[in-house]
């Protein structure tokens, strides 16, 4: 799964959020169950500054049905396989047929269960509630975990992300002839692994209550990314009712408040994600930049203190080296712009913009052969269809140029 917390492009002029006007710090809350939490919602609401969006609920409640498509491959193809040899592999035979994965990972955007089978691509997210929904309809007990991997960053229109991963556990009780992954084994896993992750392990379980919020802050986030700040807030106060506990709900709550002006409920929020989660870089930048841009003098009395902390957790920008190296192409010094792409794609492993900068970058610079290298590679990491078409497009004009002219 990839969950998408929304964190501040820069601590400078490329924060997407600037906050208007002064302010002082709020009181950071402490840490509390999930029942007070509910209770101490609507102090973060700003209804008023928002349209209705009657969708963003139902989002929630469709995010795990079954489409009659998906219902008449289960009675074709899954039902009789799980009277045979059990409903968890049953589920794992059909999505990993004869070894080859009948679904494809893509970060393009958070989908729906049924959405996933319907275009048989989505992101881990996606992927898990596809999976969840059909071990639901074969009796099949599915569990989530929340995977730890070093912090991922993705960088969208607006926003930079940093992505999280769960997987799926499909648990049966033995009574139908579930064959399990190894004797004694508690379940067969289900984990649709994107190209550029490392190695991982389980963190925690997680309650569906929890990945349904994670499934709307994720379609939040992208909403207000694509500049959709209505839908946007709709959405992850949904995300918040599911789960009043999910720290990145309320970063992305607050950035949208930001948005809006409700600078004071944006930053209380914030220290709220801190109380849940108090090494989260995502909320200590965005608190940070937030505190720069009020102001006064509680704000800047703790500043000192935040950034010790935030580089604590991230000595460095996630894609601090990315906007060099594109400053540097665009004021035609392609040899810095390489050198600075080399450096980011030693913190963001396989990524195919980074090879897509390196590829431009080796063009500039006459290195046509390391351009079509790093143009492959970038072929290779891609996920997306449109990224992909544009990378295939860029190669053919590159061959182009470099074919023998008559």
């Amino acid at each position: 799964m990839s969950d998408r917390t929304p964190g501040s492009k820069a601590l400078s002029a490329l924060l997407l959020l600037m906050a208007l006007g002064l302010g002082g710090c709020a009181t950071a809350p402490a840490a509390r169950p999930a029942a007070a939490l509910g209770e101490r919602l609507p102090a973060f609401w700003a209804d008023e500054r928002f349209a209705e969006d009657g969708g963003a609920q139902l989002k929630g409640e469709l995010a795990l049905a079954l489409s009659e498509d998906m219902e008449q491959f289960a009675q074709r193809s899954l039902v009789p396989m799980a009277s045979r040899i059990g409903g968890p592999q049953a589920l794992f035979s059909a999505l990993f047929e004869r070894g080859r994965v009948v679904v494809e990972y893509s970060s393009d955007y958070t989908r729906n269960a049924s959405e996933a089978w319907s275009a048989r691509r989505g992101n881990c997210l996606s992927l898990a509630l596809m999976t969840a929904a059909y071990a639901r309809r074969l009796g099949v007990e599915p569990h989530f975990h929340l995977i730890r991997t070093p912090n991922l960053w993705s960088r969208g229109e607006r926003l930079n992300f940093l992505v999280r991963h769960v997987n799926v556990t499909l648990v049966g009780d033995g009574s139908d002839g579930s064959v399990l992954a190894a004797p004694g084994s508690q379940g067969l896993t289900v984990d649709f692994v994107p190209p550029n992750r490392r190695i991982r392990e389980i963190v925690k379980e997680i309650s569906e209550a929890t990945v349904l919020a994670m499934y709307l802050n994720n379609l939040a986030s992208e909403a207000m990314d694509g500049g959709r700040y209505d839908q946007s807030y709709q959405l992850v106060k949904q995300a918040l009712l599911k789960d009043p506990a999910l720290p990145e709900a309320y970063n992305t709550l607050a950035l949208v408040l930001q948005r809006r002006g409700a600078t004071d409920k944006a930053e209380l929020a914030l220290r709220q994600s801190l109380a849940l989660a108090p090494e989260g870089v995502a909320a200590l930048s965005n608190l940070l930049a937030l505190l720069e841009q009020l102001g006064g003098p509680a704000a800047q009395a703790e500043l000192p203190q935040l950034r010790e902390r935030l580089a604590a957790v991230q000595p460095r920008a996630p894609f601090a080296d990315l906007d060099a190296g594109q400053a540097a192409l665009a004021q035609g010094d392609a040899e810095a712009a390489l050198a600075a792409f080399l450096r980011q794609r030693e913190v963001t492993g396989d990524d195919a913009r980074i090879e897509q900068m390196l590829a431009t970058s080796y063009a500039r610079l006459g290195r046509y052969s390391e351009a079509q290298d790093a143009l492959r590679l970038a072929l290779q990491y891609s996920d997306n269809d449109g990224q992909r078409r544009e990378l295939s497009a860029k190669k053919k004009l590159l061959q182009q140029a470099r074919a023998p002219q008559p």
